[in-house]
């Protein structure tokens, strides 16, 4: 049996859907036994090793048992494989950025998405996010938006798109599980919900602390990750208390397209010394960056929901977040991933999150006590392994019925 393994939804870094993508890799490799996996992402660039990994020229020449997506750029390749080559492999497709809430709450973008199939850009996934890319990193707000814009609708083409020949897709929220079962309704696409969960590094260390302030992590691109939102943030913070105009308040790890623009606009804003960038960290340095924090910031125009909270609240830190982006990891009885006062604080606009920033800076116990909550909480809650094993019974089962059908 062979199993190919896709991320091809971010080209220039690694966030947290590309960590899931790395790890489950490397799960299944030493877990599925007389099955061989393939990687179509080159993680060279963070690990060392290419472990597997097939570039695209290489792809078609090759016959896949299954295919594993996990980026909506995934599909546009997928899609390609199985009409050039004629083979009918197992097709998953993970939802790690949350195509489905998107597609079933944006009318106009969902409209627009029947345009969208543009030459060449509709075969070659890679390509569009290059030419969006262009005008993601112009000054202009405009052509920004029209990105945003264009990307979308790009997106929920392809998406619209596997509804003919996906096999399996996977929520990773009971909200895109519940709105999935309309989606595909009749189209013989089974529903899968399976929460994410954190790796075993990312734990209390017990540490003493010495930054008590706020910490985000993530690719720095601003249409979904909202970063300018926490820069300008601080400098609110710095006008209700201007006492604090000495401290640092809040750390940047990480790396993307909208890097030299944040880093403009801290230096535009005066706030370099409050304000530090601590560029890309790897698994092995970001449990100690996660455990030396005061709280976690979250200011996300979308998440489903984010890796790097997990991580965050695995390691017993609390979460300031955006009321939107707060996902429920189970309806019955409902369980949010935050919960408002015992995990962090939830936050509505400008006038909320300053306030309950200076709230969790400064009661140090209290931020303590929610961090620790949130610990206890994740732990009991999102179990990485029982993750992993889910993937690897739905491709022995598919691989069954596929022996049956023969």
């Amino acid at each position: 049996m062979r199993i190919l393994i896709m991320e091809s939804g971010s080209f220039k870094t690694i966030g947290g859907a590309a960590k899931d993508t790395y790890h489950l890799f490397k799960y299944l490799r030493r877990n599925l036994h007389g099955a061989q996996a393939d990687l179509y992402a080159d993680f060279s660039k963070f690990t060392g090793e290419k472990l597997g990994y097939v570039a695209r020229k290489e792809l078609f020449k090759r016959k896949y048992d299954a295919i594993l997506m996990n980026s909506i750029r995934d599909s546009s390749v997928a899609g390609e494989y199985i009409r050039a080559t004629g083979i009918r492999p197992f097709t998953l497709y993970t939802d790690r950025g949350d195509i489905m809430t998107s597609y079933s709450k944006s009318p106009a973008k969902r409209l627009a998405s029947f345009y969208a199939r543009i030459p060449p850009f509709s075969s070659n996934a890679e390509l569009f996010e290059r030419k969006a890319h262009s005008m993601q990193s112009s000054n202009s707000a405009q052509l920004k938006r029209l990105r945003n814009f264009l990307s979308k609708s790009y997106a929920l083409n392809l998406f619209r798109s596997m509804r003919s020949w996906l096999d399996c897709y996977v929520a990773t929220t009971p909200l895109q599980a519940e709105l999935a079962g309309a989606f595909f309704a009749g189209t013989g696409v089974k529903v899968e919900y399976l929460p994410r969960a954190p790796h075993a590094q990312f734990r209390r260390l017990g540490a003493r602390k010495s930054f008590h302030g706020g910490l985000f992590v993530g690719r720095l691109e601003e249409s979904q990750k909202n970063v300018s939102f926490m820069i300008r943030g601080i400098a609110e913070v710095l006008k209700a208390r201007p006492d604090l105009s000495k401290s640092e308040l809040l750390r940047i790890a990480g790396e993307g397209p909208d890097s030299a623009v944040y880093a403009s606009l801290v230096h535009k804003l005066g706030l370099e010394r409050n304000v530090k960038f601590l560029g890309f960290n790897g698994d092995d340095h970001l449990p100690g960056i996660y455990n030396n924090a005061g709280f976690f910031v979250a200011t996300s125009n979308w998440e489903s929901p984010g890796r790097a909270i997990i991580e965050a609240m695995a390691c017993g830190i609390p979460i300031l977040m955006r009321d939107r982006i707060n996902s429920p990891i189970r309806t019955k009885p409902l369980r949010m991933l935050v919960e408002d006062g015992k995990s962090g604080f939830i936050y509505h606009d400008m006038k909320d999150f300053v306030p309950k920033f200076i709230r969790m800076y400064e009661d140090r116990r209290r931020s303590e006590a929610m961090g620790r909550y949130a610990s206890r909480y994740v732990g009991r809650e999102l179990s990485l392994e029982r993750l992993y094993r889910s993937y690897m019974e739905l491709i022995i089962s598919a691989s069954k019925s596929n022996q049956r059908a023969r």
